[in-house]
């Protein structure tokens, strides 16, 4: 999956680049190593950084509320592009 990815304030979210949806990030996996790249490569705290993960999307219970939502699952960590957008730009 390659996409924006955004943390701050202990939640990280995934923009996928191809569907333009929003997903949560579970913290699990290979999320880590997402989370590090972040934080060395992000130009200001929560601005987004475009990332290529292999990820799945799994119902998981939302941080509040009930029920389930779409959550992406990093398997891994593959690369990220700072100061790229979905553009490619």
């Amino acid at each position: 999956m390659r996409g924006l990815f955004t943390y701050m304030a202990d939640a990280a979210v995934f923009e996928d680049c191809v569907s333009g949806r929003r997903y949560p990030v579970a913290m699990e996996a290979d999320y880590i190593s997402v989370e590090r790249a972040y934080l060395e490569a992000r130009s200001e705290p929560g601005a987004p950084l475009l990332v290529l993960i292999r990820a799945r999307v799994e119902q998981r219970p939302p941080m509040e509320g009930d029920g389930e939502i779409d959550t992406v699952v990093v398997e891994e960590f593959k690369a990220a592009f700072p100061g790229e957008d979905c553009s490619g730009e």
